[in-house]
């Protein structure tokens, strides 16, 4: 196994508005370029786990096959084990995605949601990744890619918070846009001739209402505002700023937000 590293520090937290929106992932929106790869009776072990509701789907997909949920934060984990189930029933428990807790040549596929792009080192996690899979195995990942975010109406204090969001996640250790650097992170970690797609988020009407109110919130009360904070990128006055910028941006019957995320199925070879 790999040394006993700590993962980063992770910019979103685990506030309630920030677990509200990643309960709304499923494995069928989330995960739909892995879905089509599965076949019952696989051994599945889902990076960063979360609340579990892209993990229940994708251990539907493999049952009767073992799926294992992993999070290194265990009140997360509490909320995972409460999913309803139907033939499903994946084991969570706590975690390090640098030292994974099992032998070598273990699974058939291991998924990552929206994971590296917290973590300071994605190539040393992905050679772990690597260790656990079987010859043969996959590995998928998903990841934004923040630098691609554009809003409308284009609102000065919106744009404040795309610059302090990259600037609180370089704190950290980590790349908010790490869509555009999976290619690169593959080869380096020995993952070859991996196959890449892309799609976009798009919110608009109650959607885009959605977003821009959750976003209001998390950049009140979520670890990211106190980070930036914490690390004088901003000041309380500034955030309260943000935020409410945020709000008045939700209201508009016009407004509209989009994303590239890019996706990745490797092989071990």
């Amino acid at each position: 196994m790999s040394s006993n590293r700590k993962e980063s520090q992770y910019t979103h937290g685990h506030h309630p508005a920030v677990i509200k929106v990643h309960a709304l992932r499923t494995a069928e929106k989330d995960a739909h370029h892995l879905l089509k790869r599965l076949q019952p009776g696989m051994r599945l072990l889902d990076v960063g786990c979360g609340p579990g509701t892209i993990t229940e789907g994708l251990a539907r997909a493999v049952a009767p096959g073992l799926t294992i949920g992993i999070d290194p934060v265990t009140e997360i984990l509490n909320e995972a084990r409460q999913q309803d189930r139907t033939n499903s029933s994946p084991i969570y428990m706590p975690a390090n995605t640098y030292q994974l807790p099992f032998n070598n040549n273990v699974f058939d596929v291991v998924h990552l949601h929206q994971v590296l792009q917290h973590l300071d080192e994605p190539t040393i996690a992905l050679k772990e990744i690597k260790r656990v899979l079987k010859p043969g195995g996959i590995v998928s990942l998903r990841e934004s890619d923040y630098g691609s975010m554009v809003a409308w109406p284009r609102l000065p204090l919106m744009e404040r918070w795309l610059d302090l969001y990259h600037a609180v996640v370089k704190q950290n250790g980590a790349d908010a846009d790490a869509g555009r650097r999976i290619p690169a992170w593959l080869r380096a970690s020995g993952f070859h001739n991996a196959e890449l797609t892309g799609d976009s988020k798009l919110y608009t009407g109650t959607n885009a209402q959605f977003w821009g109110e959750t976003w209001s919130e998390r950049t009140l009360k979520s670890s990211f505002g106190q980070q930036a904070i914490q690390y004088n990128l901003s000041t309380p006055e500034e955030i309260k700023s943000i935020s409410a910028s945020w709000k008045k941006w939700s209201e508009n019957e016009d407004a509209c937000f989009a994303f590239v995320q890019v996706q990745a199925i490797a092989t071990k070879e």
